[in-house]
């Protein structure tokens, strides 16, 4: 049938209207993904973390992008970074010093760390002497270039200058429990390591009651204990000697001669029994080495039994 005029042109307008609303739906569903596709590039929402776009650095060049580069890559770029060197900082001005009286502030003008400036003033502290240059070497931390450039500056006194003498065999004995670090390391084929733990170790005992104690000593070398007793005595009653009966389970547990299930044991012994009267009754208590009997009979002291 055939369309009026007017017809026709109400159904051209709908077919009008219909596009226009078909372009209109098309171009916002074009920005959606636009909008979508930046905050994704914004914040890289999503994406793992290895496949993320860094910035690299490149010397005289202007910051590019690229994707993250393997390990040994990346170990690469930074072992081209300038590194860090003792007596570098700003190239300090050298001057002649000894390092047996220099201070701290005289170490950290010659370019020292201040870590290895402090492991050298300990070691003065403890006794040693540097008696040549190349002593210098053995402080922990100091580089061979830092060295080589201090080593034209270095000044030792005479009184240093010269080896310490070890003891002849005809010395007078040095009492052990009252001999300085500068005694015993004149003890033949003594260092100052050996010496230095030697006085540790009398420190927690409260004194040497034997001789023999020195075997206990940390890493000690046994071989040459022999020819150092014959320099060494123990003077009577110089270690200390505990009372037994008056100490508490945690006090008993802090001496070198208990672990804590045997100072449980004196303790629980002790309220069931009483105070010890002796050492024989100790035994009692506690399994005690035969080795050990006698040494630990030095350092402890009973009370009189109860009445």
């Amino acid at each position: 049938m055939k369309l009026t005029q007017r017809e026709k042109a109400i159904s051209l307008s709908i077919i009008v209207v219909i596009g226009c609303l078909q372009l209109y739906k098309m171009h916002q569903i074009e920005n959606v993904n636009i909008d979508h596709q930046r905050f994704i590039s914004n914040y890289d929402i999503g994406i793992p973390e290895e496949k993320k776009e860094k910035p690299i650095v490149q010397k005289n060049k202007s910051i590019t992008y690229k994707e993250k580069g393997t390990v040994q890559e990346n170990r690469n770029e930074r072992s081209q970074l300038p590194v860090k060197k003792q007596g570098d900082k700003k190239q300090k001005s050298l001057f002649s010093f000894d390092p047996n009286s220099a201070d701290k502030g005289t170490l950290l003008s010659l370019g020292f760390y201040e870590e290895v400036a402090n492991r050298l003033l300990k070691y003065r502290e403890a006794g040693g002497r540097f008696r040549s240059k190349a002593d210098l070497k053995k402080v922990y931390g100091l580089s061979d270039p830092f060295y080589k450039r201090l080593e034209p500056y270095i000044s030792i006194k005479a009184e240093f200058n010269t080896k310490t003498k070890p003891l002849s065999d005809s010395f007078l004995e040095l009492s052990l429990n009252h001999a300085s670090f500068g005694q015993l390391i004149k003890l033949p084929n003594m260092d100052h390591k050996i010496a230095g733990r030697i006085l540790k170790y009398r420190d927690i005992l409260g004194g040497y009651a034997d001789l023999n104690q020195l075997y206990n000593v940390y890493e000690i070398d046994t071989t040459k204990i022999s020819d150092w007793k014959k320099h060494l005595r123990i003077d009577a009653h110089s270690w200390q000697q505990y009372k037994v009966n008056q100490m508490t389970e945690a006090e008993l547990r802090d001496l070198p001669f208990f672990d804590k299930k045997q100072a449980s044991q004196l303790i629980n012994y002790k309220n069931h029994h009483g105070p010890f009267s002796s050492f024989d009754e100790l035994q009692k208590a506690l399994a005690i080495e035969p080795k050990n009997k006698q040494i630990l009979k030095s350092y402890l002291l009973f009370t009189e039994p109860k009445s």
